[in-house]
C-alpha cells in the first residue's frame, strides 16, 4: 500500500468502496468483493484488512510496528532491497495517521488468516506497541470478514470454552476492540451472514 500511495503521490486515501465517484480520490483501497474495476487510483485487495489503533498520533511508531509485523520485514539499508524478515507469515502492513480519528494505526492485510489469525496479529501488535511505549486501544475490520476468522478468534479468547456462535463472535468483537471507532455489526460485516441474508 505504501508503495502504491507513494507512486501516486496520494493525499486522499479511501479504504473501501466510496459512495462518491472513484476519480475524486487519489487512492482507493477496496476489497475485491465490492467488484470495482481496477484503475490507476484503485488498489484491490481480496483478503481481510485490519487496522489496529494505537494511543498515539505518531505514524512513525505505527510504521516501525508494521515493519516488525509484516512477513517482508524492514529494509536493512535505506534504498536497498534487502530486508530483515518480520514476525508474521502471510502479512503485509503499513503504519499511518488517520486524521478523522486523530490516531495512528497499523494497517494489516492478512493474506491468509488461517496461517496468521486475527488473534495472533492483534496480540503480537499489542506486544510490539508496548516495546515502542504505546498501547493498542482497539481495531477495525475493513470490508467483509470470513465468519471462520472471527469464530477462531473468539474460541482462542474463550480459552476453548464452549460458546454459541453468536457469543463467540461477540467475544472476538469485544477482545479485538472492533467497535472502538465505529459500531461493528456482525450481520453487516461477516461474509457468510451477508451471503445468507
Amino acid at each position: 500500500l505504501l508503495a502504491v500511495k507513494r507512486c501516486l503521490n496520494a493525499k486522499i486515501v479511501v479504504i473501501m468502496k466510496p459512495s462518491l465517484p472513484l476519480k475524486l480520490f487519489d487512492l482507493c483501497v477496496i476489497p475485491k468483493h465490492d467488484d470495482v474495476k481496477s484503475s490507476s487510483n484503485v488498489f484491490i485487495t481480496n483478503t481481510p484488512l485490519v487496522n489496529i489503533n494505537l494511543n498515539t498520533k505518531d505514524a512513525t511508531i505505527a510504521q516501525e510496528i508494521a515493519f516488525d509485523l509484516r512477513e517482508m520485514g524492514r529494509p536493512i539499508e535505506k534504498g536497498k532491497t534487502i530486508y530483515k524478515p518480520g514476525l508474521l507469515k502471510k502479512v503485509k502492513a503499513i503504519g499511518w495517521y488517520i486524521e478523522d480519528f486523530q490516531i495512528a494505526q497499523v494497517s494489516i492485510n492478512l493474506n491468509d488468516y488461517k496461517t496468521t489469525s486475527l488473534h495472533q496479529v492483534f496480540e503480537t501488535t499489542k506486544q510490539l506497541a508496548k516495546k515502542y511505549g504505546v498501547k493498542v486501544t482497539g481495531s477495525e475490520l475493513i470490508g467483509l470478514v470470513p465468519k471462520e476468522a472471527l469464530l477462531t478468534t473468539g474460541i482462542i479468547y474463550a480459552n476453548n470454552s464452549v460458546l454459541e456462535e453468536q457469543e463467540c463472535i461477540e467475544l472476538a468483537v469485544s477482545k479485538l476492540g472492533l467497535s472502538e471507532l465505529l459500531p461493528f455489526k456482525p450481520d453487516l460485516r461477516v461474509l457468510e451472514y451477508i451471503m445468507n441474508a
